[in-house]
């Protein structure tokens, strides 16, 4: 297997952000990542030190550090655990997941968040048109009768 970077843009093309407004963070992270894709293939996992293979909840592990010795660059988190849970539920989870984030970016790396909200029509879980779950959209848009 061989990993190689993307050919170098021509004076033409040159790499920009597309948001003006974006925030210096935002800028600081765009061209830190800029000049580490010149020497560096980086590349993210979900969930990546929340669990894997045989194990969950382990202190700084992933089964990508198992393999190559150090985290992804990038990990995923998902905010499912809040959709839907009692109020000490929740608090349980946000503070479980502050300490995801706050270890991979005290590790110098970035955090993705996805939230796979529970379909807020049926008894079903974040699955929004399937076998156990109700077509949600045209019941919570107005003049449907879950629309509040």
């Amino acid at each position: 297997m061989s990993v190689t970077s993307s050919p170098e843009k021509s004076a033409n093309q040159a790499h920009r952000l597309v948001d003006e407004n974006a925030t210096p963070e935002t800028k600081a992270l765009f061209h830190n990542l800029l000049e580490l894709s010149k020497s560096h293939t980086l590349f993210g996992h979900q969930h990546a030190t929340e669990y894997g293979h045989g194990w969950a909840g382990e202190e700084d592990r992933s089964d990508v550090k198992s393999v190559t010795g150090s985290h992804p660059a990038v990990i995923g988190i998902d905010v499912m655990g809040f959709s839907g849970q009692p109020a000490n539920t929740v608090q349980k989870e946000k503070e479980r997941l502050r300490k995801v984030v706050q270890d991979h970016y005290n590790r110098g790396g970035v955090i993705t968040v996805a939230w796979h909200f529970n379909n807020p029509v049926s008894a079903g879980g974040f699955y929004w048109k399937d076998s156990v779950s109700k077509p949600a959209v045209k019941y919570i848009i107005p003049g449907g009768e879950a629309h509040d």
